[in-house]
């Protein structure tokens, strides 16, 4: 016989297992369960997001076709065709930077297990109308995308800064890392790998026609970037976020091609690509620090 008692959630106020079901909540889009706290008397819906109008399955809607190009205007229009739910596209643009940063900064605490050979490359974006750039570091044996950056400029400082970022995400250094021709690589390069043991571990891939070290894999993940980046007309002045966000989406919720899987998966992460146990995590994870953190 089954234990209904495995199923019932501990208070979020003080932690006792002593619960039961309470009462049903009606709301437009489903019913939601309210739970009862014998112990302190708090009643609350267990649901990894409270207080708005729709439930966790609308904002995983809103998520994955915010990061599939689709527009803040569009996603509120089809909540409101397929759902019957209406809400602005400026709730949607909430929805997005709320939830989505939270998944983020989740996945950032889990270290992938990455080889030592990494593709860097930088590609344009237009912010309003102004040219910028975005700088990337892939691995190339994982696909995994260590690190996803925004600046207005593109020098030496500018590399070293991601450079940085893919050599925390991966806990080392890379033996090799391939760049294009552009200069400002080469001393970032040697700045941040080179050892006495590795002295030169940088490769310029400079042209077409190199058959050694060129950098084929992460230029086609430029390709699916600009796949959204080209739907979006561009950035309105949230570009750092949003490559920070589609690094997420690219390295645990869309599965690569070529390899049959998440990148997240390719490096030993246990993480199925679905975007409803990826918000539940990141919510249990932001609870949790919150009640840790020291008042």
């Amino acid at each position: 016989m089954e234990n209904q008692d495995e199923k019932r959630p501990n208070c979020p106020v003080c932690n006792s297992s002593k619960t039961r079901k309470d009462s049903v909540r009606k709301t437009l889009l489903c019913d939601k369960q309210r739970w009862y706290c014998k112990a302190c008397g708090k009643r609350w819906v267990n649901s990894p997001i409270r207080n708005i109008k729709g439930d966790p399955k609308t904002v995983i809607t809103v998520m994955d076709l915010y990061m599939k190009g689709v527009s803040y205007r569009s996603i509120a229009d089809h909540l409101k065709q397929i759902y019957g739910l209406e809400v602005s596209h400026i709730t949607v643009l909430n929805w997005v930077n709320t939830y989505l940063t939270k998944i983020t900064e989740y996945v950032k605490s889990i270290q992938p297990q990455v080889g030592d050979y990494w593709l860097a490359d930088e590609q344009f974006i237009k912010v309003k109308g102004n040219q910028q750039y975005v700088w990337n570091v892939l691995d190339n044996k994982t696909r995994f995308l260590l690190a996803s950056n925004a600046s207005k400029t593109r020098n030496y400082e500018d590399a070293r800064r991601i450079f940085k970022r893919a050599k925390k995400v991966a806990g080392k250094k890379a033996k090799t890392v391939v760049t294009d021709g552009l200069f400002n690589y080469s001393k970032a390069v040697r700045k941040e790998f080179a050892t006495y043991q590795n002295p030169k571990p940088h490769k310029r891939y400079v042209s077409l026609r190199q058959k050694s070290g060129n950098n084929n894999k992460i230029e086609r993940f430029h390709e699916t970037f600009r796949q959204r980046d080209k739907v979006m007309r561009g950035f309105k002045g949230n570009q750092k976020q949003y490559a920070e966000n589609f690094q997420t989406y690219y390295n645990f919720v869309r599965k690569h091609s070529k390899i049959g899987m998440t990148p997240a998966q390719k490096a030993k992460i246990d993480q199925k690509a679905d975007w409803k146990e990826l918000l539940s995590k990141a919510m249990q994870s932001s609870v949790s620090e919150n009640h840790t953190r020291p008042v």
